[in-house]
């Protein structure tokens, strides 16, 4: 059972790297048929959609380690091996050992995005973020550098500028694969064991039931991450509305606390301004009564003055009387 296991993982792998190297060999073709009609139009757009792989003869990698895709696209390689290392991935073609950018979102991954470097010593893959952009998460987890085990999810981009650590958001990433490893026992095995066209249609047939289970508990583990969102969102916006109304409500008494404050401050000063009027009015009334006095004590001044001054006119008149008459009595 397990020589025959050997043998349909290994025949299976080899068979996806076929369809995997047709359709890119399509995808290819489709896009030179597609560049020579933007070359006619004269634009000068340009996006990649697909992963492709650099041909590179150099030495150091496990090549039985590979890269296998597990999304959704039609548009994504398959199979990435590990052929080198160290093994870098990216947007430039130039630079990088396997090239890959989004379809849904041009320039997601950075034109040096990571790497993957062989220990010989421990016998296991590292992999490396090379500062990107939007970041690289293991098992949904970002992070900058980590080794590599059987199964684990690699998800290139989708992050954004988030911290170390922090779980991807993104339900269904766009460049997600798994790090998937061939042991020599099984290779040994698949050399010595014929193949057989039964155990292999069943056991293909055993892994697309496998892969549709896989895809079912994935669709719902989404759908159960779903609620949990949509019951957190729910909670969240019940909480914002509780604070909102709170919030309206001490508005509300802090508004009539400060109108009722308003109120008796201009009460206060309704009162001190009736104060100050009967004040001034009183000030008022004693001033006149003052200057009235003051106005009938002049007039009793002025008119003992005058009189005084009559009086000593009637003496002055009397006087002259006397000497004219005296004179008078003289010339006579």
């Amino acid at each position: 059972l397990q020589s025959i296991r050997g043998v349909t993982a290994l025949l299976s792998t080899k068979m996806m790297e076929v369809d995997s190297n047709s359709q890119s060999q399509n995808e290819n073709n489709n896009n030179n048929s597609q560049s020579q009609t933007e070359n006619n139009s004269q634009t000068e757009k340009k996006e990649v959609h697909n992963v492709s792989i650099v041909e590179n003869n150099q030495q150091g990698g496990n090549n039985d380690c590979y890269l296998e895709y597990v999304g959704s696209s039609v548009k994504v390689q398959r199979i990435i091996k590990l052929n080198k290392s160290p093994f870098v991935v990216g947007r430039e073609n130039q630079k990088c050992d396997a090239c890959m950018d989004s379809s849904k979102k041009p320039r997601m991954i950075s034109r040096q995005h990571c790497k993957f470097e062989y220990n010989s010593t421990q016998q296991i893959w590292n992999i490396t973020d090379l500062k990107s952009l939007n970041g690289l998460y293991i098992n949904r987890i970002k992070t900058s550098q980590s080794p590599l085990k059987e199964g684990d999810e690699i998800v290139f981009g989708e992050g954004g500028d988030v911290a170390n650590g922090a779980t991807i958001i993104v339900e269904n990433p766009e460049l997600i694969y798994k790090f998937r490893r061939e042991t020599n026992s099984l290779t040994n095995t698949a050399a010595s064991t014929p193949t057989s066209t039964a155990p292999r249609i069943g056991e293909k047939r055993k892994r697309e039931e496998e892969d549709e289970k896989s895809e079912e508990q994935k669709q719902a583990e989404l759908e159960e991450e779903r609620q949990r969102k949509k019951a957190k969102k729910e909670q969240k916006e019940a909480k914002q509305k509780a604070e909102e109304e709170a919030l309206k409500k001490q508005q509300e008494e802090m508004l009539a606390q400060k109108e009722a404050e308003m109120k008796k401050e201009l009460e206060r000063q309704k009162q001190e301004m009736e104060a100050k009027q009967i004040e001034l009015e009183q000030k008022r009334q004693k001033e006149l009564e003052q200057q009235k006095q003051e106005m009938e004590a002049k007039q009793i001044e002025l008119e003992q003055k005058r009189q005084k001054e009559l009086e000593q006119q009637k003496q002055e008149m009397e006087a002259k009387q006397i000497e004219l008459e005296q004179k008078r009595q003289k010339e006579l």
